[in-house]
């Protein structure tokens, strides 16, 4: 999940900001479902990225 792993995504979304990207942001986190329940997953994804920017 972004924020808990090895990529630093706030640089990545400051640069995006920075130059007005447009488009779309897919973050694709590998877990498994039986574990982790995959839509609260993306939710908590979705939280920290926009926190971020």
């Amino acid at each position: 999940m972004p924020g808990d792993g090895y990529i630093d995504f706030k640089p990545i979304m400051e640069y995006l900001v920075k130059h007005e990207y447009q488009g779309w942001i897919i973050v694709e986190a590998e877990q498994d479902p039986k574990i982790c329940n995959p839509y609260e997953y993306a939710l908590k994804a979705k939280k920290y990225i926009d926190s971020i920017v």
